[in-house]
């Protein structure tokens, strides 16, 4: 998995082996943000998984963008992290997902890709931080 040098990627890019799916390191992240921040407002967008082209035109015709990340945190800036599996070899790149970070960068968001659940938390006390 090649990373974009102008997003942020949280955790170790040489990392090798055994790990959890995308989806397992998603909840554990979401279990530990609601334990940890239960003040937090974040989501998770759901713009994975095999659709139907009705489908798929019907979701963007209700706002759906290609290339969305996988949680957005609300504040100033919000976050919007990109969750990858902590092997970064196990995942790949959707088309428009780097796209859409940058954009987002661009507009002022904190961007940023974390390699399983850890180095997203690390993600989220870093933007604690240096939200107003």
């Amino acid at each position: 998995m090649k990373f974009n040098e102008n997003i942020k990627v949280y955790g170790d890019v040489a990392y090798r082996g055994i790990c959890a799916k995308e989806d397992a390191e998603a909840m554990t992240l979401v279990n530990q943000v609601k334990k940890r921040f239960p003040h937090l407002l974040f989501m998770h967008i759901k713009n994975e998984g095999k659709k139907t082209k009705a489908q798929a035109d019907f979701d963007k015709a209700m706002g759906m963008l290609a290339g969305a990340s996988d949680f957005v945190f609300l504040g100033t800036p919000p976050l919007l992290l990109e969750m990858k599996r902590k092997d970064n070899t196990l995942s790949t790149w959707q088309p428009n997902q780097q796209m859409f970070l940058l954009k987002a960068q661009e507009q002022g968001c904190k961007v940023c890709v974390a390699l399983g659940w850890e180095a997203a938390m690390e993600a989220v006390e870093d933007w604690i931080k240096i939200k107003a």
